[in-house]
């Protein structure tokens, strides 16, 4: 399962992965009534390339989603190895 931050630092960053896979499945979905919409009206015209677009985008995404997630994945394991060498302790004195 995901990991789930101990740290309460980390729960917006929980928070705001939430938020960026949402704003990502919307976006998809308007993506695709746009293209619907725009193959409709132009027919035969210069159509832009949405699919296109949108896998640059949905890659993009999930490239951030994934450098996010694992840099909080090593802040977890950094601080376990300061918990577990007693440095997290002598930190706090």
């Amino acid at each position: 399962g995901p990991i789930k931050p101990s740290d309460p630092d980390l729960h917006w960053t929980e928070w705001a992965l939430d938020r960026l896979r949402d704003i990502v499945d919307l976006e998809i979905r308007t993506m695709r009534a746009t293209v619907r919409e725009h193959e409709q009206i132009l027919r035969g015209a210069e159509m832009p390339d949405f699919p296109l677009m949108q896998s640059r985008l949905a890659r993009s995404v999930r490239l951030s989603i994934a450098m996010t997630e694992r840099i909080r994945r090593d802040y977890l394991l950094r601080k376990q190895e300061r918990i577990a060498s007693g440095e997290q302790e002598r930190r706090r004195q």
